[in-house]
């Protein structure tokens, strides 16, 4: 379950210390969220999207491949403010870990 090592490691750990060296001066949708959160984003993005394995085992840095980790890391980052828990933010990331490769089977 590499979504609850990341969720803990992420938003856990680092969105934590973050948000007490920065703060949390903003407010969205009744959640108080700061520089942790962005910053957070951008590392889980840059740990996750940025490289692309093709089958001949060649990695390459595609930036594009980081849009769809950072947009869920920014949604599961305000999900984790919001409920002051990184425990939905680790069923939503194993959910989507279960989800996407067995809706890439009908596409």
């Amino acid at each position: 379950m590499p979504g609850l090592a990341e969720e803990l490691v992420f938003r856990g750990v680092y969105q934590s210390l973050l948000n007490r060296v920065f703060g949390k001066p903003w407010r969205l949708a009744n959640a108080e969220f700061g520089w942790g959160l962005i910053i957070t984003a951008i590392l889980f993005a840059g740990s996750n999207g940025l490289v692309v394995v093709d089958p001949r085992l060649h990695a390459h840095i595609v930036p594009h491949a980081a849009i769809a980790p950072i947009m869920l890391s920014l949604v599961s980052g305000w999900v984790r403010e919001r409920t002051n828990s990184v425990w939905p933010c680790v069923f939503g990331h194993n959910l989507s870990n279960l989800v996407i490769p067995v809706a890439s089977l009908f596409t």
